[in-house]
């Protein structure tokens, strides 16, 4: 039996994003605390071992280890934003006395 256009939507979609949304956020902090640990320069065996999730679940949530960075990126952008701008509006410039 084939679903025609007018059923309503699968709910199980649905009741599992809240639960993707916090796993990704999970994740993408894993990340944040291995690179804390072992700097820029981690790679997602030492994200493995701080974390202790397995790679293949960070690849359940991410197309690949860029994608991961990126969106751990992201997370880091939108955290100093706030108080970037401000620094840089009150530091001096060049030629100011």
């Amino acid at each position: 039996m084939t679903a025609d256009r007018t059923s309503p939507p699968d709910g199980r979609r649905q009741r599992w994003a809240a639960h993707r949304v916090a796993r990704r956020v999970e994740l993408i902090n894993a990340v944040l605390d291995a690179v804390r640990l072992n700097g820029p320069a981690v790679d997602m065996e030492q994200v493995r071992r701080s974390s202790g999730i397995a790679t293949q679940v960070f690849y359940r949530y991410f197309d690949d280890r860029a994608h991961l960075y990126a969106a751990a990126g992201r997370v880091v952008g939108r955290r100093i934003a706030p108080a970037a701008v401000p620094a840089a509006d009150a530091a001096p410039r060049p030629g100011d006395p």
